[in-house]
C-alpha cells in the first residue's frame, strides 16, 4: 500500500512538471523594449561614414551642412529606435566568432541615440537580417545578448547623408497662382488665368497641380516649358 501511495505520488509530481513546462513553452518570448525619453540626436555609423540626424523644434536636420531631412525616413529611425520588438534572444555569447555569425563584429552599423546635451539613452548595433524576412539580429546598449527583433533595420538606419536629405525645393498652394512664367534657352512662356480660355485654363490648374509639391529631381522648368509651351492664349 506504501508502495502504491509513493508510486502515485511521483506520478503526480511528474505531471504537475509536465503541465507547468506546457504553460512556460506556450507563453510568448515576445516582448517590446521602449524608451521612455525622446532622443533629439541620431548618430549613425558603418565604420566609414557617420550621419548625425537631429530633430530642430519641428523640423528634422541631417548632416554637418544641416539640410532638411526627409521627415518620413526621420520618423521611421525615431519610431524604430524607441520602440523594439524583441522576438528571441538567440545567444548570451558576444565572443568574436558569434558576432561575426551575425554580421554585429567591426563595422557594422551602430545606432546611438541621445539628447541634446549628450546623455546617451540607447544604443543598438545592427547584425544580417534573418532568412524570415523583416526580422533582423542586434546588440542593444551595454547588453551580451544577440537579440532577433522585428524589422529591416539595415534598410531604416543604412542610408547615407543623399539619401535621408529632403529633395523638396518647394510646396505652394495651385489655388493661390494666378500667372506662370518659364525663361530659357529657347526663350520665355508666360501664361496668366485672365488671357486662358476655360479649356486652358483647366489645363494649367491641372499641370501645376501635379506639381505643386515640387522635387529637384522632377525637372520642374523642364516639365512646366513642355506643358506651356502647348497653350495658345
Amino acid at each position: 500500500k506504501i508502495r502504491k501511495t509513493m508510486l502515485l505520488s511521483a506520478i503526480a509530481l511528474l505531471l504537475c512538471v509536465y503541465i507547468v513546462q506546457l504553460i512556460a513553452a506556450g507563453k510568448s518570448s515576445v516582448k517590446n523594449i521602449t524608451l521612455k525619453t525622446t532622443p533629439s540626436v541620431y548618430t549613425i555609423s558603418n565604420g566609414t561614414e557617420e550621419v548625425v540626424l537631429t530633430k530642430d523644434g519641428e523640423n528634422w536636420i541631417v548632416g554637418n551642412e544641416k539640410y532638411k531631412a526627409n521627415a518620413s525616413y526621420a520618423d521611421m529611425i525615431e519610431s524604430d529606435v524607441k520602440e523594439i520588438k524583441v522576438l528571441d534572444t538567440v545567444s548570451h555569447s558576444d565572443a568574436e566568432a558569434v558576432l561575426e555569425r551575425y554580421e554585429l563584429a567591426d563595422g557594422a552599423i551602430t545606432v546611438t541615440a541621445s539628447t541634446s546635451d549628450g546623455k546617451i539613452l540607447r544604443k543598438i548595433i545592427v547584425g544580417k537580417e534573418s532568412t524570415a524576412g523583416s526580422q533582423t539580429y542586434v546588440k542593444l546598449d551595454s547588453s551580451k545578448d544577440i537579440l532577433l527583433v522585428s524589422g529591416s533595420l539595415k534598410d531604416v538606419f543604412g542610408k547615407s547623408v543623399d539619401e535621408l536629405r529632403s529633395k523638396e525645393v518647394f510646396r505652394f498652394d495651385n489655388k493661390e497662382i494666378s500667372k506662370v512664367s518659364v525663361e530659357g534657352d529657347t526663350g520665355k512662356w508666360s501664361v496668366e488665368a485672365k488671357d486662358l480660355t476655360d479649356v486652358a485654363k483647366d489645363k494649367v490648374k491641372d499641370d501645376i497641380k501635379d506639381k505643386a509639391k515640387s522635387k529637384v529631381k522632377d525637372k520642374v522648368k523642364d516639365t512646366a516649358k513642355e506643358k506651356l509651351g502647348e497653350i495658345k492664349p
